[in-house]
C-alpha cells in the first residue's frame, strides 16, 4: 500500500519520499516508520539509495509531510509531523545537506516565523503560516515562498504577500529553461481556467505595497521585466473589486483571495476611491507602460 512521489529533480538526480496510501486517506490502521526516509534514484545510472533516514528520531506516528530544494545552499528542507482531527501535530523541520549528508534541526527557527500549528490563533480564528507546494517552492531559484511571505534561503523575511490561491496545473519553459507556472484559476462567471505566472520577488513587493496602500519603489519597478507593468496597473483596479472584461484579468486577479470574494459585486467605476498612494502608484506604472 505504498508508492513513491517526485519532490524534486536536480541535475541527474531525483528525490522520492515513500508515502502509505492508508495515510493519504486519514485511516491509520497501521503506523509504519517507512515514511519517514527520503529516496534518491539516479536518473542517468538507475542507482536506488536511500538518502535521508528519520526514523531514529521521529516519532512512529510522524511522516515526511513535504520536503523543499534549497538550490543555492544544496540542501534540503524537510517537514515532518502527522495528522490527528486535521490538525498536523509534532512538527519539525529539518535541514539535510547534499554535499556532507549531515542533518541539522530547525523547528525553532520555524516556530519564531509562525510556521508551526498554533491551537490559541486558531481558536481566535487566526492561521499559522504554512509552505506553499512543493510543485511551487521547487521551482523558485533562491527563495521559498509560504502563504503570507517570501524567505530566502536563510529563512529571512524578504517581502510579505498577498494571500493568494496556488495549485499548479504544470511548467512552461523558455529553450529548456523554466519560465513560468500554470496555476488553476476561475473566471467570475465561475469556469475553470489555467494561466501562466511568472515569479518575481519585485513583483510580490510591488502587489503587496499597492494592496497596503503603500508608495511603490521606482528602483525595484524599474528591474521588472515590462510584462508585469499591465498587471500592477491592473492591480490598483483589482483592489476596489472592478469588474474586468479581459478573462486573463479576471482568472489572474482571482487568485487572490480579497478579489474572489467579491466575484458577485464587481464594480465598473472605482477610481473615486483611489487613494493619494493609488494615485502616485498608478502615474509611475503608466509612465513605464509609455
Amino acid at each position: 500500500n505504498c508508492h513513491f512521489k517526485e519532490i524534486f529533480s536536480k541535475d541527474s538526480l531525483v528525490i522520492y519520499d515513500l508515502y502509505n496510501d492508508y495515510f493519504l486517506v486519514g485511516e491509520y490502521p497501521d503506523y509504519t516508520t517507512k515514511d519517514q526516509v527520503l529516496y534518491s534514484i539516479n536518473s542517468t545510472t538507475g542507482d536506488f539509495n536511500k538518502m535521508i533516514d528519520l526514523r531514529g528520531q521521529l516519532s512512529k506516528k510522524s511522516n515526511t509531510q513535504d520536503a523543499f530544494l534549497l538550490r543555492k545552499k544544496n540542501k534540503i528542507l524537510i517537514y515532518t509531523g502527522y495528522i490527528d482531527d486535521d490538525v498536523i501535530l509534532d512538527e519539525r523541520y529539518f535541514l539535510f545537506s547534499l554535499d556532507t549528508k549531515s542533518i541539522e534541526e530547525v523547528t525553532n527557527q520555524m516556530k519564531k516565523l509562525d510556521m508551526l500549528y498554533d491551537r490559541d490563533k486558531r481558536l481566535a480564528d487566526e492561521w499559522e503560516d504554512g509552505f506553499q507546494s512543493t510543485m511551487f517552492n521547487n521551482q523558485l531559484k533562491d527563495y521559498l515562498c509560504t502563504w503570507y511571505k517570501v524567505l530566502d534561503e536563510d529563512f529571512n523575511i524578504i517581502t510579505p504577500i498577498v494571500i493568494r490561491y496556488v495549485e499548479v496545473a504544470g511548467y512552461n519553459y523558455k529553450n529548456n529553461q523554466f519560465e513560468s507556472f500554470n496555476l488553476r484559476t476561475w473566471l467570475d462567471n465561475e469556469s475553470n481556467a489555467i494561466i501562466p505566472y511568472r515569479f518575481d520577488v519585485n513583483f510580490e513587493k510591488a502587489l503587496y505595497k499597492i494592496y497596503t496602500n503603500e508608495l511603490l519603489i521606482e528602483n525595484e519597478i524599474k528591474q521588472l521585466d515590462p510584462y508585469f507593468y499591465p498587471l500592477i496597473k491592473n492591480f490598483i483596479y483589482a483592489k476596489y473589486n472592478y469588474g474586468f472584461e479581459n478573462e486573463y484579468y479576471q482568472a489572474f486577479y482571482n487568485l487572490f483571495g480579497f478579489y474572489q470574494k467579491g466575484r458577485a459585486e464587481r464594480k465598473k467605476r472605482v477610481d473615486k476611491y483611489f487613494t493619494d498612494s493609488d494615485k502616485a502608484n498608478l502615474k509611475l506604472i503608466l509612465e513605464k507602460i509609455k
